[in-house]
């Protein structure tokens, strides 16, 4: 996306039938992927709507809201659809650490901390 130039068309008319497309396929293939390949689609999309912000930033304020809408529509899609596969125990591991009491077995994954990394990735 960052090649592409402005030509007649605005940047959330070049970004919206390439991102609705990008959502179908990821609701389709974010069902069959491991929990490693679910982190890595959110990593990815997290790095194309940094990039496609970018991109699409050069052009004016209405077009660049109007962009950020399509790529928070994106990111939400993605989030949904891999939600599965993040396995960060966040919940868990909140009431281990203020009630530790309460929570007898912990039931904190053994690799919660990539599912976080995926998620503060994609949140800054």
């Amino acid at each position: 996306i960052p090649r592409l130039k402005f030509k007649r068309k605005a940047p959330s008319e070049t970004l919206k039938p390439l991102l609705l497309q990008l959502e179908d396929v990821i609701r389709q293939s974010a069902q069959f992927a491991s929990p490693e390949e679910g982190r890595s689609l959110i990593d990815s999309v997290s790095q194309l709507v940094v990039r496609s912000s970018a991109w699409a930033g050069t052009s004016d304020e209405k077009e660049s809201k109007q962009c950020q809408i399509l790529l928070r529509s994106l990111l939400d899609c993605t989030i949904i659809a891999c939600e599965p596969y993040v396995q960060s125990s966040l919940t868990q591991r909140n009431l281990e650490s203020f009630y530790p009491r309460l929570a007898f077995r912990s039931a904190v994954l053994s690799d919660w901390e990539a599912g976080e990394n995926v998620v503060s990735q994609m949140i800054v």
